[in-house]
């Protein structure tokens, strides 16, 4: 789920697994710019504020609330600046059949556009390494580049009235495999009585 105020972004994962005693995660929720983290069970974000295909954001999470944020500028030879800060704010919680996080990312380090490039990734240790993508980043001429290809991102539009909120896309069907590990079909829109504000 994707929500916007004023101020804050804030994404919602429902994650469930087969064994949440096998759930890899061994980087505390305390820890912060990690790179290796993206090897545990966990939520990738890549944002593209403005959609300019050169440089992206990437927030990585895993089931602990450990966070690793950094800018990634593809525009000659990748560079990750990893000393970028995203003041991001994480909460994760562990169920008996699927784990949860909820990121509050601030807006006020991003440049004000309507249109973002956007993807989320799922990274499942026991799906035999899966790595489950919302749009995916393939794209042959370019090598795998993994996703760290923004001009693939979906489209996140963020209109500037707060009290708006638009179905970013809808998908519906049958999908060839199931990335939750639970159900095969898949709807994603907007539920607002799902956000409690403080």
């Amino acid at each position: 789920m994707v929500i916007k105020d004023t101020d804050n972004l804030y994404l919602f994962f429902k994650c469930f697994t087969k064994d949440m005693s096998k759930i890899r995660a061994t980087i505390s929720g305390e820890k912060r710019d990690i790179k290796e983290i993206w090897r545990e069970d966990g939520i990738e974000v890549f944002l593209d504020p403005g959609c300019r295909y050169f440089t992206y954001y990437q927030l990585m999470v895993n089931v602990n609330g450990a966070l690793t944020d950094m800018e990634v500028n593809i525009k000659g030879e990748k560079i990750d600046n990893i000393d970028w800060n995203s003041d991001a704010e994480i909460r994760t919680k562990k169920f008996s059949d699927h784990w949860t996080a909820e990121i509050k990312i601030p807006l006020k380090n991003f440049a004000n556009n309507d249109i973002w490039g956007i993807n989320f990734c799922r990274n499942d240790s026991q799906e035999k390494g899966t790595n489950t993508l919302w749009s995916p980043t393939i794209k042959p001429s370019l090598g795998n580049r993994g996703f760290g290809v923004p001009e693939k991102f979906g489209k996140l539009i963020l209109n500037k009235n707060p009290d708006t909120f638009r179905i970013v896309k809808t998908i519906k069907g049958d999908l060839v495999f199931e990335p939750l590990g639970v159900e095969s079909k898949i709807t994603m829109e907007f539920d607002r009585s799902a956000v409690e504000k403080n």
